[in-house]
């Protein structure tokens, strides 16, 4: 049996349009609107229809379009049961409804003196809006009309393109402030040229249109950076992707990287461009059906590969696997997303390309690297290159070089700085913004700390644990309890240890003198058992308790029996209870 390819890049089909009585001939570019993965729209002119497909439930709704003049198009909104519509209102201009379909009801209606070449929702209450001459946002909230943003470029004698523009795609950046437009225009060198205009809000200014089929914004935190930056990443002739920084702190530090892309057809060009966030990738997809997968930070092409003969229609996809949905030519809706469990292992092997893998598995927490970062470890270990040791230990993917063996190995190493070497790795992390010691690490730091006995290190286990620093355990609630039951009972209660929760309440009870102070604690202990769903065997905790304090056991008795009588539950019963002080007797 043949050995499956690996591929950094899945797909994952999730409905085809013809399954739902659509015909072949209305799946074009033109009738198909693909707004988020949620909902694809056909324009049906066969049947007079506008349908609206909800792709998780396979469900269809249809909509008449048989009147004069009939919807030229629908989109829908990206998460909500609303849709809009758009048709010629006879005067050479445009009407725009906005339809809850959930209410049955119009939300609202605006007019435009001039024909719309192009539309978009930008984000849940607002729609882009392309004349031939001008770009405008309309809120779906409140009664205003539409907002103009700024006029198109129009050509001009050194233009790179004559004639008119088809606008194939917009896009704001999340800070909104830029915007950029993309289309394709007859080039006056032949062929077919990209026409990009990228627009500042911040200025109201936009620059000199560029030949670039298509562009978007990507949003990431860059190396050496404690917030994210605002990147624009554009296709341009040769073809070669390019992304610049927007808005960098300063022009000296400017992220800029350029890459040339390899197309396996001469007439082929790029129609789209999608970013992943989150996995740091851009989805770029052709006319030709060629989709191109490129990782940000370092401009490295790690997939090319035929997709289909003709894509419809596509769209970032923000959910939990991140890539992009497309309807290619037969009406066939899928999702292209980064392969986790195989895309570093795919680049470090299949590519060659170690440093990039690991910078992958490393920046974007994915698997696959174990082996490579651990004989990377290895060689800074045998090199006494410690501080590096510990960085990379501490950025590890999925944690995978923070383990028992790994501390032991940092425990018998000389002190750096003047401080044991293990401590300067906790602090490494401690410092590190967003990091968090997980369960090995925070036992290892906590428990020298407990044994000095001495109460400011008691503080700062306070401190790490408010601060999230520390992973709650059951072994750390442990190391806690002899020192200071309440924060005990504190971990114990966050790493979900029930039964040990209730026996800190009972240990707690047990020293109190104040009587109501000790019933409160009882009353705790039935609501939190409750709470966290946990049936505890009272009769015995109430035999345990009598052990320590017989009085405290009574009063633990009255409220569980006091507690059936307010609730009408019983949480104990009362022979076994009886039986429980009878036997307990000296």
């Amino acid at each position: 049996m043949a050995q499956q390819r690996l591929s950094p890049i899945g797909y994952k089909e999730i409905i085809k349009l013809p399954s739902m009585a659509i015909s072949q001939g209305s799946i074009s570019f033109k009738n198909v609107t693909l707004q988020s993965e949620k909902y694809i729209v056909v324009k049906e002119d066969d049947k007079k229809k506008i349908a609206i497909v909800t792709a998780a439930a396979k469900r269809i709704k249809r909509l008449n379009n048989a009147g004069n003049p009939p919807i030229d198009q629908a989109i829908m909104n990206p998460n909500a049961e609303v849709v809009a519509l758009r048709s010629a209102n006879g005067q050479g201009g445009t009407s725009l409804n906005i339809f809850s379909l959930q209410m049955k009801a119009n939300m609202k209606s605006a007019t435009l003196q001039d024909r719309v070449d192009y539309w978009k929702w930008i984000d849940e209450k607002t729609i882009a809006i392309v004349t031939p001459t001008r770009v405008y946002h309309l809120g779906i909230e409140g009664q205003a009309q539409p907002t103009l943003k700024f006029e198109r470029s129009a050509e001009k004698p050194e233009s790179h393109w004559s004639g008119p523009v088809q606008v194939i795609n917009y896009h704001q950046s999340q800070d909104k402030q830029w915007l950029i437009l993309g289309g394709l225009a007859k080039g006056k060198q032949g062929g077919i040229a990209g026409v990009l205009q990228v627009h500042s809000c911040k200025m109201n200014a936009s620059q000199p249109t560029m030949p670039s089929h298509a562009a978007c914004f990507a949003q990431i935190t860059l190396d050496g950076r404690s917030a994210p930056s605002n990147l624009i990443c554009f296709t341009t002739n040769g073809p070669v992707l390019q992304i610049l920084e927007l808005d960098p702190p300063s022009k000296d530090v400017a992220f800029k990287k350029k890459v040339p892309l390899q197309f396996k057809q001469a007439d082929d060009f790029p129609v789209s461009i999608h970013s992943d966030d989150k996995n740091g990738t851009l989805f770029i997809l052709t006319h030709k059906g060629l989709l191109i997968a490129v990782e940000i930070t370092t401009a490295k092409v790690f997939f090319a590969n035929q997709t289909s003969k003709m894509i419809a229609s596509c769209v970032n996809k923000y959910q939990e696997d991140g890539g992009i949905v497309t309807v290619d030519g037969t009406g066939r809706v899928g999702q292209f997303f980064l392969e986790k469990k195989n895309v570093v292992k795919f680049i470090c092997e299949t590519l060659n390309d170690l440093q990039t893998g690991l910078k992958m598995a490393t920046r974007y927490n994915l698997p696959g690297a174990d082996q490579y970062i651990e004989k990377q470890f290895n060689v800074l270990m045998n090199s006494q290159r410690y501080e590096e040791a510990m960085k990379m230990t501490a950025r590890s993917p999925q944690g995978a070089l923070r383990t028992v063996q790994t501390m032991r190995s940092f425990k018998q190493l000389p002190p750096i700085n003047g401080q044991p070497a293990l401590l300067f790795y906790f602090n490494l992390l401690l410092n590190t913004e967003g990091a968090t010691l997980n369960t090995v690490e925070s036992i290892e730091l906590a428990r020298p700390i407990l044994q000095s006995g001495k109460p400011q290190g008691l503080a700062h286990i306070r401190d790490w644990l408010l601060k999230k620093k520390l992973t709650c355990s059951e072994e750390l609630g442990d190391a806690l309890k002899s020192t200071d039951l309440k924060l005990a009972l504190q971990v114990y209660s966050s790493a979900k240890v029930p039964e040990k929760v209730i026996a800190c309440f009972l240990a707690l009870s047990a020293k109190e003198v104040d009587d109501n102070k000790a019933n409160k604690i009882y009353t705790e202990i039935i609501k939190y058992a409750k709470n966290c769903n946990y049936t505890p065997d009272y009769c015995t905790l109430v035999g345990q308790l009598h052990r320590v304090n017989p009085a405290r056991a009574k009063d633990f008795a009255l409220v569980l029996i006091n507690q059936e009588e307010e609730s009408g539950t019983a949480l104990v019963n009362v022979g076994q209870l009886a039986d429980t002080f009878m036997f307990a007797q000296p």
